[in-house]
């Protein structure tokens, strides 16, 4: 799947884990970014693989 900034590969769907969790593999090359989003009913986790991401966590821009 195709998505604004980068390359989303599904690994594990909420079918396959009975609707406890979504496991995904996202690609981006530097500069790019996935639209700017809010999880309301759930957790999001990054494991970033190399170099540095900025992640907004409500007003606070911690870079990693």
């Amino acid at each position: 799947m195709t998505t604004t900034g980068g390359t989303l590969a599904i690994l594990l769907d909420g079918k396959a884990t009975d609707g406890q969790l979504t496991v995904g593999r996202f690609d981006v090359s530097e500069g790019e970014a996935p639209p700017f989003h809010m999880h309301t009913r759930e957790d999001e986790v990054f494991m970033l693989i190399k170099d540095s991401a900025l992640v907004w966590y409500g007003d606070q821009e911690p870079t990693c």
